[in-house]
């Protein structure tokens, strides 16, 4: 059985993460490991929450509370996780989160979501097109424009918390991209649901790149 390394920038287990896309783990043994793993929330929010200039990042404690965090200061964490996943003897780790990041050090391949999928958007645009993105907070307006900019022409952006999020709230932004008129919308973060994947296709009327299952469908074209 092969084993495969899943890397949270929050706390493991991925409970919410791995129920959703079981159907295409079978056959994979998961080894799970977070950043966040150990520490208290009163520490994360003393030492690790975003200060000025920092990126802001948002994930999940092991209770399933949203907690928020800045890249710059994980990274150093994420990187001992890698070595530690790497000791349990797994072929590949995928990182649990579709922010953009350095390449760790790592003797084996490191899936990196946010590449996945810039990949798997791009191939589906033609000139003009607008896509739309749902992420998690406003404040990473600028951060989450950038990194789709430089994929694609345009991006509509629209902020719903996977962790705290109402069905209202998925709804009015969805009315929103569609009057943007967009190509597609990408759920962009690992925390969003194949519910709500379901809620904004139904909304928008619009193919929806949800960033849990390309992850795992990759995974399952690696392995099957």
């Amino acid at each position: 059985m092969s084993r495969v390394g899943f890397l949270t920038i929050g706390q493991s287990p991925r409970t919410d993460v791995l129920s959703d896309i079981q159907e295409y783990l079978k056959g994979l043994e998961i080894v799970e490991a977070g950043a966040l793993d150990g520490l208290t929330r009163e520490y994360i929010e003393a030492n690790l929450a975003p200060r000025a200039g920092e990126t802001l990042l948002v994930t999940r404690m092991r209770d399933g509370s949203e907690v928020i965090i800045a890249e710059e200061r994980i990274l150093p964490l994420m990187q001992e996780r890698v070595r530690w996943l790497e000791e349990q003897g797994v072929e590949v780790i995928a990182v649990l989160c579709s922010g953009s990041f350095p390449e760790f050090e790592c003797r084996v391949p490191v899936i990196y979501p946010d590449r996945l999928l810039k990949s798997f958007v791009t191939s589906l645009l033609s000139k003009g097109d607008v896509v739309g993105v749902i992420a998690p907070a406003p404040e990473q307006r600028s951060y989450i424009e950038e990194k789709w900019l430089e994929a694609v022409e345009e991006v509509a952006l629209e902020f719903v918390s996977p962790y705290t999020g109402e069905k209202e709230e998925y709804v009015e932004a969805c009315k929103r991209l569609a009057e943007r008129k967009v190509k597609l919308v990408v759920l962009d973060c690992i925390g969003y649901s194949s519910q709500v994947k379901r809620l904004v296709r139904e909304a928008v009327g619009k193919p929806v790149i949800a960033t849990r299952t390309v992850l795992a469908a990759y995974l399952k074209e690696l392995f099957m």
